[in-house]
């Protein structure tokens, strides 16, 4: 996950299909954080805080990435 802060300024990236790829990478990420035995306090402020990013994309001026953030959190919820 140490990676992930080369990739997170893409978030703000003019191209809604980068953005749209983060939300997924995003949702990924947490799926496998919290399908982990080890549910320290350090997983659990990184799953936090990937929550926290994927929220910020509902509000995104583009429909498609904000759609895809809703997908992205309808997969998490099953």
């Amino acid at each position: 996950l140490q990676a992930l802060s080369l990739f997170i300024d893409q978030l703000d990236s003019e191209a809604y299909v980068m953005r749209m790829a983060m939300v997924e990478v995003i949702g990924v990420l947490i799926y496998f954080l919290m399908t982990q035995e080890d549910r320290s306090e350090n997983v659990k402020a990184q799953t936090k805080s990937l929550f926290a990013a994927l929220e910020e994309r509902c509000y995104d001026v583009n429909s498609f990435v904000r759609s895809k953030t809703l997908h992205v959190f309808c997969d998490l919820a099953k």
